[in-house]
Formats: structure tokens, C-alpha cells, sequence
């Protein structure tokens, strides 16, 4: 059977060291919750927020990977003029998502954190942050930080300690609408009042 798809918020940036490439975050859910999957995408830009001209070609993308919803995809559209206003169209299993999101700026440029990739924990928490609590770090480069000065020394569901896993149950409890987003937001970041020893 198959379920609609809803995509909510998204963080759009450069990808360092690859100036026309956007890196494109996103938090998908179909009707029975957060998606956790392999999925088909494809993603095209346009002129107008409905109807209009498309602006270079379709990328699409076999296999998506989602977890909890969250996936993240680099998409090289070539150079274009962001500033005029574009908006990007998305499928999903061919399912057309609406609205288009409107890209109405320069993207913002993000540097690597090291010569190491960040471990997959960090990606998938700055991620998150990034789509519900963008305004708690101001870059993925500052979060990453963040992620990796954090005890692992938690348990899953923990909601107090100084851990990683204190504040993910926090950024997962915001996403699931247990709590406030500001609350889950505040008790998710490096600063949080709750995970704290």
C-alpha cells in the first residue's frame, strides 16, 4: 500500500568545495509517521511557485536514504541566479510534494570540520537541528562541534545528564510534538538546561 508523503522545513546550503552544489536537508513523513527508508527523488527547479518554466534539468536520485525522516541530498543544478527567486520542485516515489520550496537567496556556505567525517550520530542530530531548531547554531560547522564534545555515556529516552543522547530525546520529543518546539529546541542545544550533570 501506498501512503502520501509530506516533506517539512528544509536547510538549504553550499557544500564546501563544490560552489554550485546545493546541499539540500529535508524531514519526510508519510501518514503513518517519520519515513525510515531507501526512496526515489528527483528534484527540478523553477521560475514560479506553481506552473512557470523549469530552470535546467531533473536531478534524480534512485535511492534516498531516510532515517527518522531525515535525509540529506547534494544537488548541482549548475550555476544560476538564486537572487531572481527559484523554487524547488520535489517527487517522491513519483509523487509530486507540494508547495515548491522557494530558494529565494544566495545559499550560505559551509567549511568542513576536519579531515575526519563527523560520525553519523553528529550528521543526523546537527540535521535535525538544522530543520527544527535552525536558529540554536548558526552553522553545520559550529554544531558539529558541539555534537562532538558530547558524553556518549547516556541512555536512549534519557531526558537529564550531559549526554548525546539526553539531547536527542529532547530534539526527538520537539519533532514528535511531545513538547514545545522552543522547549525541545533549548533542551536539545550544547546549552540546554536539562542535560546538564
Amino acid at each position: 500500500m501506498r501512503f502520501p508523503f509530506f516533506l517539512f522545513l528544509l536547510v538549504i546550503s553550499t557544500m564546501a568545495g563544490a560552489s554550485t552544489t546545493l546541499s539540500y536537508q529535508g524531514y519526510l513523513e508519510h501518514e503513518t509517521g517519520p519515513v525510515d527508508d531507501t526512496v526515489e527523488m528527483s528534484f527540478a527547479l523553477f521560475d514560479a511557485e506553481s506552473d512557470g518554466n523549469q530552470v535546467g534539468d531533473t536531478i534524480n536520485i534512485a535511492e534516498v536514504s531516510v532515517h527518522n525522516g531525515l535525509f540529506q541530498v547534494g544537488l548541482d543544478f549548475g550555476e544560476k541566479n538564486y537572487a531572481s527567486g527559484l523554487w524547488l520542485a520535489i517527487e517522491v516515489e513519483g509523487e509530486s510534494l507540494e508547495p515548491r520550496q522557494p530558494i529565494t537567496g544566495a545559499p550560505f556556505a559551509i567549511s568542513s570540520v576536519s579531515d575526519d567525517p563527523p560520525s553519523e550520530e553528529c550528521e543526523d542530530y546537527c540535521t535535525a537541528m538544522g530543520i527544527g531548531c535552525a536558529d540554536v547554531y548558526s552553522t553545520t560547522e559550529q554544531c558539529l562541534d558541539a555534537c562532538a564534545g558530547f558524553s556518549t555515556d547516556g541512555s536512549e529516552g534519557d531526558t537529564t545528564g550531559d549526554t548525546f543522547q539526553c539531547r536527542s530525546t529532547w530534539l526527538q520529543m520537539g519533532f514528535d510534538g511531545d513538547v514545545p518546539a522552543s522547549e525541545a529546541c533549548a533542551n536539545a542545544a550544547d546549552t540546554s538546561p536539562e542535560c546538564v550533570d
